[in-house]
């Protein structure tokens, strides 16, 4: 093939592929040609790079953000060692000042006679990638300090795995330090106490199955070897191809002191209606008591509702809870005890 139309066919290749491409001749280094992939990624005009030299000041920097000396890049290496190297995350400073982040390959060609006369250089676009990177860890960033001001406990459940991740307040809600919470499901499941272990594993169940949101409250084991009680919320955050749940997360909340505020107040309200219900009984006897009284003048016998007589403490007895003692007033002391 003519030399020209491989020349075109070179062109027309690197016209066509979305990556950038540029070709450095050996061993001057200069710039020979470039795509416009390349210089729009780069934001420079393409005459502007064609004829560039490996010296120009590119201002490079690697993966982390450091400064990457020129004898480190990868177009520079391939150039004067005569050898291809591998892919790397590089971030460039384009003329007004942004970046472009790009997985940059430098590959020697070599001649008929092994000789290397040029060095193809591409690199992939990975900017948007690297911005939407960046917008979820601060927005994930942003979550935690809610979640910390929150006083709540994260977790997230990879159902595919079955490896639970949870942040430090989650393990401290019972008692552990983070490291000492196996990363699993089980870790929580297995310290459900027993009465509530039923429903609160169907709660989960359902919402893994049918997809919809869940909150169960249960008793849960603490590291002291007390039960503490706690409310779990979660929600499915990922799906496979099939709709099935992938992911699912939430959050634990601390409502042991809550729960026992409410139980105290059970307990007192059942306290009251005991003593309301005592007190009615005692109202309705001494209800009993009011109005006239059949009483014979002779034996002082009480006659009752049914016609039938009694003495008086026969009578008060069973209509209030009272008990007779007898003794001796000072008046009949004087009158029969004198008589004897």
């Amino acid at each position: 093939m003519p030399i020209e139309l491989r020349k075109e066919v070179l062109r027309t290749v690197m016209a066509a592929v979305g990556e950038g491409v540029m070709v450095w001749s050996v061993p001057a280094g200069v710039l020979v040609t470039c795509n416009e992939a390349a210089a729009r990624i780069l934001g420079v005009e393409r005459s502007e790079l064609e004829g560039r030299t490996l010296d120009f000041p590119w201002q490079i920097a690697n993966e982390d953000g450091l400064p990457l000396p020129q004898n480190a890049r990868g177009a520079y290496l391939a150039v004067r060692s005569g050898q291809s190297q591998p892919s790397a995350v590089i971030r460039v400073t384009r003329p007004d000042g942004s970046h472009a982040w790009v997985r940059s390959q430098s590959v020697v060609l070599r001649d008929a006679l092994d000789q290397p006369y040029s060095v193809v250089t591409t690199f992939v676009d990975l900017t948007p990638l690297r911005e939407l990177g960046e917008q979820l860890k601060a927005l994930a960033d942003r979550r935690a300090h809610v979640m910390l001001g929150a006083d709540v406990g994260t977790w997230e459940l990879d159902l595919t795995t079955g490896r639970a991740l949870r942040n430090q307040r989650w393990a401290s809600i019972l008692g552990h330090t983070l490291e000492e919470i196996e990363p699993s499901l089980a870790a929580f499941t297995d310290r459900i106490h027993p009465d509530d272990h039923l429903a609160s594993t169907a709660a989960m169940s359902a919402g893994f199955r049918d997809g919809e949101p869940f909150v169960f409250q249960c008793r849960a084991k603490h590291k002291d070897g007390r039960w503490v009680w706690v409310q779990v919320r979660g929600t499915v955050v990922q799906r496979g191809p099939d709709g099935r749940a992938n992911g699912v997360a939430g959050v634990l909340l601390d409502i042991d002191a809550q729960m026992r505020t409410e139980e105290s107040l059970r307990a007192t309200l059942a306290e009251n209606e005991r003593l309301v219900r005592e007190l009615q009984v005692a109202f309705d006897n001494i209800r009993k008591l009011e109005g006239l009284l059949p009483i014979c003048m002779y034996c002082k016998s009480i006659r009752d509702d049914v016609g039938a007589w009694s003495s008086v403490e026969a009578y008060v007895s069973t209509r209030v809870d009272v008990a007779f003692s007898h003794g001796i007033c000072p008046d009949c002391f004087g009158k029969h005890v004198d008589e004897m």
